[in-house]
């Protein structure tokens, strides 16, 4: 029989990631608490540490925009594509 994996929320992660910055508890004993994976537990740590300065930056105006960065992604998307139909035309291929 196959397990499924658990899919955990956003609130979950940041609450079981800022018990783990609190440092009340260790990770082990957090791991056994919240029932995850203490190698799970130090990758939403690090997130949550990595992204946190971006807050306050007002130049990146906090957090990234999913549809702009969705927009950028497309837009270049659409100009590799172009690209590659204009050189195999160009090559015959």
């Amino acid at each position: 029989m196959a397990k499924i994996r658990k899919r955990h929320g956003a609130e979950f992660k940041a609450k079981v990631a800022l018990a783990a910055i609190r440092g009340d508890a260790t990770v082990s004993e957090l791991s056994a608490r919240f029932g995850v994976h203490a190698n799970q537990i130090y990758a939403w740590k690090k997130t949550v540490l990595s992204d946190l300065a971006r807050l306050f930056d007002k130049d990146a105006g906090g957090l990234p925009d999913k549809e702009a960065e969705l927009s950028r992604v497309y837009e270049r998307l659409g100009r590799m594509t172009l690209e590659r139909d204009f050189l195999s035309r160009k090559s015959g291929l």
